[in-house]
């Protein structure tokens, strides 16, 4: 998914950069390029928050276990 996210976001902003740099006009707020865009918006801000979730819950259980160590050898 992560793929996919990077490959629609360097797409629309070819796109994008090309509409600011008056090179070609291009509609980038409807259809084709508006989907791209939201799409990777939308799972890169999912990613994130999934990723930054599971970290979490891993940090969480290896801080338990490092507590309970030091305090068994306390």
């Amino acid at each position: 998914m992560k793929g996919l996210a990077t490959i629609s976001m360097v797409i629309f902003h070819y796109f994008y950069l090309a509409k600011l740099m008056n090179i070609k006009e291009y509609n980038c707020s409807s259809g084709f390029l508006y989907f791209l865009a939201k799409f990777a918006n939308t799972t890169f801000i999912l990613i994130s928050g999934i990723s930054l979730s599971l970290s979490y819950q891993k940090h969480k259980q290896t801080q338990k276990e490092k507590t309970k160590k030091q305090s068994f050898l306390s």
